[in-house]
């Protein structure tokens, strides 16, 4: 069985960067003295920043029978290709492929009924993933 492990893409180091330097800055106006205006972009600023290490801590495992998404913290959700509807690349300043899949049910059959999104964050060899999910999507 073999193995195929992908990472993100570097640029979530920088929104992760950007985001703590101005959600420091803005503790800082906060200290100085309290505004509801500089509160509202402070969480902001950390909602992003939450969101850029997120990213950053996941990885895409491909193996023979599917893709699974590894986030931190978080339990990992599989998708085998004989589940997915759609493969596409989405996006215009962050480029991302969203797989659009049937779930399975507890007996291991295809909720046929029901569809579900699976949002990859932006990879390193995106378009090789790409590439492989269009050959391996059922017709």
């Amino acid at each position: 069985m073999s193995t195929t492990v992908y990472t993100v893409h570097p640029r979530y180091r920088l929104w992760a960067v950007g985001a703590f330097l101005l959600a420091g800055l803005y503790a800082w106006e906060l200290r100085r003295g309290f505004d509801l205006a500089i509160l509202f972009f402070f969480l902001i600023a950390l909602a992003v920043l939450a969101w850029a290490l997120r990213a950053l801590l996941s990885r895409v495992q491909v193996e023979d029978g599917g893709v699974t998404l590894r986030p931190p913290l978080a339990t990992p959700t599989s998708v085998e290709y004989r589940q997915l509807i759609s493969v596409s690349q989405d996006g215009r300043w962050n480029r991302s492929i969203t797989l659009i899949y049937h779930p399975r049910l507890e007996n291991g059959l295809l909720d046929l009924e029901q569809a579900r999104t699976l949002a990859l964050p932006s990879l390193v060899n995106q378009e090789e993933l790409l590439a492989t999910l269009m050959a391996r999507m059922p017709q």
